[in-house]
């Protein structure tokens, strides 16, 4: 949390001893059909149509299949499309037969009942010149919208590729920390922006008792556990209170406490903060800026699985330690302390992993 604290370390306590009971992360939607749904699939194929015209590659991976996303990082897509020019649609694509049946994507072996195979028309530019070409498109639905699983083998896309004119050493000194750094520096550049800046630190006090945070003393974090301060632009924590994370539920439970702590820095850099009268000032309830800390989080997490650090395990870690850190019963949304239920902050985190920016609203375009 921002300034404040995550939750007391004496709640965690009691609220990680029954983690036992914690449910299985919910891992990405797989692939089913909701009906012949031809408009969502034609509202999906407009969606492409509006982030092609705009160049907003990112935004457009948000609106991939997960089968496709949870191969490829976002650095790799946006990487491949700049180096592969796609048509720049300059009207609407022509959608032609839609059909809905068994289909299999070649590039893995990947088999999908009641895809939608489609056959568009569009028309734009491509390298500079006027284009028409034909097209067959492949969606698959994830349970809330049919989303595309681009004719593209994962395997083939270079990786190596991504480093292009981005050169960025992190400040941070800790290797895993840095990755989530390095994370964020990455999509600032991707957006053709140089306003990211890295927190100022990641700062475990419990071996230095006279330390004087901005927010709060040595003592004041250890008791709250961990947060984000706004004033000084670093992330304190206890060691106590990572070893208890770690040891109760795992590494990837404390990396996505931390992704959460970095997605209130991205909030600091973005110039979001919370106020007392958000509807008078264009502010933020807390709660809003907490759920979309877990958001930002749970991007962090489905890059983590897209470059092959972690797997099914950890994130049913990180789906536990939403669980376990949720608001006691009975507190009011509009609490200045409040982060969100057990299950609001599940979701968010999940919002994250399924949608990326679209779903967590971050548009980094509009960064001071």
């Amino acid at each position: 949390m921002k300034m404040r604290c995550r939750r007391p370390v004496a709640t965690a306590l009691v609220v990680l001893m029954v983690l036992a009971l914690a449910g299985p992360f919910a891992g990405p939607v797989s692939a089913t059909q909701t009906g012949s749904d031809e408009q969502g699939v034609r509202t999906a194929i407009a969606d492409l149509d509006r982030f092609d015209q705009a160049g907003n590659m990112s935004a457009l991976y948000d609106r991939l299949a997960p089968d496709f996303r949870n191969l490829v990082p976002r650095s790799v897509w946006i990487a491949w499309t700049t180096q592969h020019p796609r048509l720049v649609p300059g009207e609407p694509s022509t959608v032609g037969e839609i059909t809905f049946g068994d289909w299999t994507w070649t590039a893995t072996g990947e088999d999908f009942s009641d895809a939608a195979s489609v056959t568009v028309t569009r028309t734009g530019t491509l390298d500079g010149a006027q284009t028409t070409q034909d097209e067959s498109l492949h969606f698959v639905n994830d349970g809330t919208r049919w989303r595309l699983i681009p004719d593209l083998d994962p395997d083939a896309m270079d990786a190596d590729a991504t480093a292009g004119d981005f050169a960025y050493t992190s400040p941070i000194e800790d290797p895993d920390y840095a990755k989530i750094d390095e994370f964020w520096a990455r999509n600032f550049h991707d957006a053709g922006l140089d306003t990211y800046r890295a927190p100022s630190g990641v700062v475990d006090v419990t071996s230095n008792a006279q330390i004087s945070a901005g927010c709060g003393t040595a003592k004041q974090i250890e008791d709250r556990g961990m947060y984000y301060c706004t004033i000084d632009e670093t992330i304190y924590y206890s060691g106590e209170f990572r070893d208890l994370v770690i040891d109760r539920v795992g590494e990837w439970a404390w990396m996505t406490g931390v992704a959460h702590e970095w997605g209130h820095h991205i909030q600091q850099v973005m110039g979001l903060d919370q106020s007392s009268q958000p509807e008078l000032d264009q502010g933020f309830y807390t709660i809003e800026l907490e759920l979309q800390a877990d958001c930002l989080s749970g991007m962090y997490s489905q890059d983590a699985l897209a470059r092959g650090e972690i797997g099914s395990r950890q994130l049913k870690e990180a789906d536990a330690i939403m669980e376990a850190i949720g608001d006691p019963t009975g507190t009011k949304w509009d609490d200045p302390d409040a982060h969100g239920t057990s299950e609001q902050r599940q979701a968010s985190f999940q919002n994250g992993f399924d949608n990326g920016f679209l779903g967590c609203r971050l548009d980094l375009t509009s960064a001071g």
